[in-house]
């Protein structure tokens, strides 16, 4: 059960975090200090859908896997790290500055790692 919980929170937290890239492409692109245009917003959009896609997926996944939903657990940990590798990639070049969004996304990545991680355990044991 907290497995599914976790999928479909990962799920709705994406599709909030695409309503507001839609609704206010310029704020969140200033909260990680990058600056905003027309070219970028035509970016923002194509990448948001793609987003919106993997959170459908996500959201449906428990009720296609049923029982077997631990075996997706693994592959989530995996998607779940890869923003943070990224984000920190970006810091240690030098792209991108250390923000509070910085600090405040990669804590939410790691906690949905460790949750995919220790909840996919538990229910692979139990079935």
């Amino acid at each position: 059960m907290r497995l599914i919980i976790t999928f479909r929170a990962f799920a709705l937290i994406q599709i909030l975090s695409v309503l507001v890239t839609l609704a206010a492409p310029e704020a969140k692109m200033e909260s990680f200090g990058l600056s905003y245009s027309n070219d970028t917003l035509l970016f923002m959009q194509f990448s948001a859908i793609s987003q919106l896609m993997l959170a459908l997926v996500t959201f449906t996944l428990p009720s296609w896997l049923g029982t077997n939903l631990w075996k997706a657990a693994p592959t989530y940990v995996w998607l779940s790290l890869l923003p943070l590798s990224v984000n920190v990639y970006h810091i240690i070049s030098g792209i991108m500055t250390i923000t509070v969004v910085f600090y405040v996304e990669n804590t939410f990545w790691l906690v949905f790692a460790f949750a995919f991680y220790s909840f996919g355990k538990r229910m692979k044991l139990r079935f």
